[in-house]
């Protein structure tokens, strides 16, 4: 019974692929083949189940295909969908590409189009004689970076094709945006200011000759370099304070300001909201320093708005340690003097006319007072100070330094008592000194004007009488001589009386002193 029904099958198979070798057709459901089925069309409605298919594949569409095994080719003309793929992908061109994972390596021919590029290694660009990476739409037009090996260009070129000709190089920290650049350098070529995004923080700016140019490298105080049509520069144009070192080398510099043909004006701490400080030849070693090194008439001024001689020096003001227009601070005169020399021990203000044999001398420098008024004295024949009123200073003393000092004195005094008895002259005071002097006097009876004999004397020492005794009410004397003292100290001309009045020194009565030299002086000038 099992055999006839196989019979009966392979019989239906037999016959239905000898009805299509003839060009016939037939429909057969549920034939099981065991065997091979030889045949050159075989058409099934339905599904096929079988363990092993051999034989060759037609290669036409398949429409409904939705997994295949392990295949050596596969052509897809619309998209593969699929959880996971494995294998090599051909390296052929990819025309519909519009996103990638990650890649080792992409080859790009014609011109690409990207939003964004994030990468860990290195982007690589080549192979043709310019790259150019550019962005369009900004405020100011397109910007760009060109890299370049042609055309007489070799590097980077940055540029930019709008309304605004500059080029920004911004540093920010990598959470910043463009409006808090930590620094930023600009060129550009156009009339503006500082850049608002970032302030007066790092700006380099290059403006056409209309603008001024502004270049600044640090957050706070930044240095401003302001040229414009007539040539003026301004460094450290800023609030703040910082140094601005100009030839700073350890090795032998010049160092050139406005030495042009052209007319040129260099002003150095001009501004007039702060004091200024300025510093020139501070090294500890011999400078050499030349203002107006020309043959010509040059006039060079300083504190004056316009200088008319060689050197002009601005009036003197009132403030202590400030107003002086020329102030000689003290030091070692020469061991060998030069003419035309000025020179300032701490003593004595020196000019030199001549260097033959020593031709310093002194330049006079008096100190003097004059009474305005009267000086009534205390009725005392002890000495007592000239010149401590009527307009004189309170005590009637002058401090002198360590020095020799020649001095004149004069002065005129009346209401001396009637009874016979004489006045004298002394020199007192805290100073060591020693002295040499000589007076001339005079006393006679009630009226200074009236003529009288004089009397000379010459002293060494304190002296207290300079006339004879006698009933005269007024005297007269002048006295001259030289003070050497040997350790500072105040000196006071002084007035005594042998008998005790209270008399009165009359006004135009004076006292000078002037330096000649140290204290053991012997020779001040030419002398041979």
């Amino acid at each position: 019974m099992k055999d006839f029904k196989m019979h009966i099958r392979f019989s239906r198979i037999f016959l239905c692929l000898l009805l299509s070798g003839f060009g016939y057709s037939a429909s057969a459901q549920n034939i099981a083949v065991t065997g091979k089925i030889s045949s050159a069309n075989v058409s099934v409605t339905g599904t096929i189940e079988g363990g092993t298919f051999s034989g060759i594949l037609s290669n036409s569409a398949q429409s409904t295909i939705t997994a295949v095994g392990i295949l050596s080719g596969l052509t897809v003309t619309n998209n593969i969908t699929a959880s996971t793929l494995s294998g090599t992908i051909t390296k052929a061109a990819q025309p519909n590409i519009t996103s990638l994972g990650a890649l080792t390596n992409l080859s790009v021919t014609g011109v690409s189009q990207m939003s964004s590029i994030t990468a860990t290694g290195k982007i690589t660009i080549g192979g043709v004689t310019s790259v150019t990476i550019s962005e369009t739409g900004d405020t100011y037009g397109e910007a760009g970076l060109i890299i370049e090996n042609a055309n007489g260009a070799n590097g980077a070129v940055y540029y930019t094709n709008g309304s605004a000709a500059l080029v920004d190089f911004g540093f920010l920290t990598k959470t910043s945006t463009p409006a808090n650049l930590q620094y930023n350098l600009r060129f550009e070529t156009r009339s503006g200011t500082v850049n608002a995004a970032n302030g007066s923080t790092g700006e380099f700016e290059m403006i056409n000759s209309t603008g001024p140019v502004v270049f600044g490298i640090f957050a706070e105080n930044y240095t401003a370099i302001t040229p414009n049509t007539t040539g003026t520069i301004l460094l450290g144009n800023s609030a703040g304070t910082g140094a601005i070192t100009v030839g700073s080398s350890s090795a032998t510099q010049t160092v050139n300001i406005g030495t042009g043909t052209g007319a040129a004006t260099v002003n150095i701490a001009t501004g007039t909201t702060n004091g200024k400080t300025i510093n020139i030849g501070t090294g500890a070693v011999a400078n050499t320093i030349l203002i107006g090194n020309t043959t010509a008439g040059t006039k060079t001024g300083i504190n004056v708005a316009s200088s008319t001689a060689q050197l002009h020096l601005g009036a003197g003001t009132a403030t202590a340690n400030q107003g002086a227009p020329l102030k000689f601070t003290p030091g070692t005169s020469l061991t060998t003097v030069e003419a035309g020399t000025i020179e300032f021990d701490g003593t004595v203000l020196y000019s030199t006319m001549t260097s033959t044999n020593g031709g310093r001398g002194a330049v006079p420098s008096e100190q003097m007072i004059i009474l305005t008024g009267t000086n009534t004295m205390t009725s005392q024949t002890a000495v007592q100070p000239i010149f401590d009123g009527g307009g004189g200073s309170a005590g009637g003393q002058i401090t002198l330094p360590a020095g020799t000092y020649q001095f004149e004195c004069s002065y005129a005094v009346n209401g001396l008592s009637g009874t016979s008895g004489s006045f004298g002259f002394a020199l007192g005071g805290t100073a060591t000194f020693t002295q040499n002097w000589l007076a001339i006097a005079s006393k006679n009876a009630t009226s200074l004007a009236t003529a009288s004999g004089s009397f000379n004397t010459y002293n060494t020492a304190a002296n207290t009488t300079l006339v004879t005794n006698n009933t005269g009410t007024t005297g007269t004397a002048i006295i001259k001589g030289v003070i050497r003292v040997t350790a500072a100290g105040t000196i006071i001309p002084q007035l005594s009386m042998t008998v005790a009045a209270a008399s009165v020194v009359q006004a135009g009565s004076y006292f000078k002193v002037s330096p000649v030299g140290s204290s053991g002086v012997a020779i001040l000038g030419n002398w041979n």
